[in-house]
């Protein structure tokens, strides 16, 4: 049995389609496959689509959130559900070609842990979306050494792969970098993501950076140890803004006291603040953890 797990958010035009192509694959294949769908909270009819759907011999189960928990959250329950051995998670939108599963199952069958489909050209982007992305990796293989420039959610787990996954106890998850950082045996596939089959990415400028910053933050307490940073560079412009108060003093135009407090508030009053927000964010997802509510809320669920 070969489970797939595909994430939905407002995908109702490539559903069936991408399904009418796993059945393809699947009869080339010659496996059994069942597909593990999960709508995270779409506001289009992506689940009256799926409760439509007859996809014989698939196996189809469905999850639908009462809300938008995120593709985290649904890659989780996914898993969850998933009883198959590999496991394959893939995206719905029509950007990764079902027509590489054959040769993910064959570099699984050789005796990789996981096989992940790595881009070989990024898909054509806005400008500051190629700049914020080369940052964002950027920052993240130096604070964590964990290179994802290439990665994908496109990815083949072996079973041990995906039990150690759901064994981890923490709640806020960055799927990509959790996988690499278990540094299991793996293959990678090289492959050119295709353009979106139908619609528009629901991921916004406002989303995507913070997704960003939650993935940092969970992976790397590199954040604080700016602080240190932070505070010399703080000193360095400390000695600029003396010498020029200085000079302003000793011409007779400063205030008395003025000198001191400038410097003092120059020097502790940006890096406290920004100590305690760096802090404030750490806290604030220890306080997640802690309150240990679900990842996600199931509204209904189907199996065909």
């Amino acid at each position: 049995m070969i489970s797939l797990v595909i994430p939905l958010k407002n995908e109702a035009l490539t559903l069936k389609p991408l399904l009418e192509e796993l059945i393809n694959i699947q009869k080339l294949c010659n496996k059994n496959m069942e597909i593990i769908l999960i709508d995270d909270g779409s506001s289009d009819n992506t689940w009256q689509e799926i409760q439509k759907l007859d996809v014989s011999p698939l196996s189809i189960k469905a999850l639908r959130f009462s809300r938008n928990f995120g593709k985290e959250a649904a890659i989780y329950a996914g898993l969850s559900e998933a009883t198959g051995n590999p496991v394959i998670v893939m995206d719905g939108d029509g950007q990764h070609p079902p027509s590489l599963l054959p040769e993910m199952i064959k570099k699984w069958q050789q005796g990789a842990l996981i096989v992940e489909a790595v881009k070989s050209k990024r898909p054509p982007e806005p400008f500051w979306k190629k700049i914020c992305t080369a940052f964002f990796y950027f920052i993240f293989k130096h604070s964590t050494g964990l290179d994802l420039r290439t990665a994908t959610d496109f990815k083949l787990l072996d079973r041990k792969v995906v039990q150690a996954y759901l064994n981890l106890p923490e709640r806020n998850r960055f799927f990509r970098g959790l996988i690499k950082w278990f540094n299991f045996p793996s293959q990678t596939i090289p492959f050119e993501p295709q353009p979106r089959a139908e619609g528009i990415s629901s991921w916004s400028f406002k989303k995507l950076v913070s997704f960003a910053w939650s993935s940092i933050i969970s992976f790397s307490v590199w954040p604080l140890r700016t602080l240190m940073l932070m505070g010399i560079i703080g000193i360095i412009g400390s000695i600029g803004l003396l010498l020029q108060t200085l000079y302003i003093k000793i011409f007779g135009s400063a205030a008395p006291g003025f000198s001191t407090v400038i410097i003092l508030q120059a020097l502790l009053g940006s890096a406290i603040l920004l100590g305690m927000g760096l802090i404030g964010e750490y806290l604030s997802r220890i306080y997640e953890e802690v309150k240990g509510r679900p990842l996600y809320v199931i509204l209904e669920q189907l199996e065909k």
